[in-house]
């Protein structure tokens, strides 16, 4: 699911969308790889994500399914859990149409077209 995300931006607007999994479990690096190689994530994975040090996601987001879309600006855009019960939290089309309203999106223009 993530990986779709990841693909997608990557591909559509590369460089303007990072896409994060957070161990919220506080497992091992040898958990981390696992999980890695049993999904095929490719984007980043992130240990230790429940723990205090620079904010416990699991405290600021809920833990479990959630989706949080968060800006350049570091604003909380869109936050599953308080939408959406557990195991009912992906809906892609919400997180591509908050995430799209927050990429660039590069117009090509005809140099040719250009007023003198």
């Amino acid at each position: 699911m993530q990986a779709n995300i990841a693909q997608y931006y990557e591909t559509n607007y590369p460089g303007q969308v990072q896409v994060v999994g957070v161990d919220e479990y506080n497992g091992t690096a040898v958990d981390l790889r696992g999980f890695k190689t049993q999904t095929g994530a490719t984007y980043p994975l992130l240990l230790n994500g429940a723990i205090a040090t620079g904010g416990n996601f699991a405290t600021l987001y809920g833990t479990f399914d959630n989706y949080v879309v968060v800006s350049k600006q570091g604003i909380v855009r869109y936050h599953a859990a308080l939408i959406w019960p557990h195991g009912n939290r992906y809906h892609l089309n919400e997180i591509k149409g908050c995430v799209d309203s927050l990429v660039t999106q590069v117009v090509g223009v005809d140099p040719g077209l250009a007023p003198a």
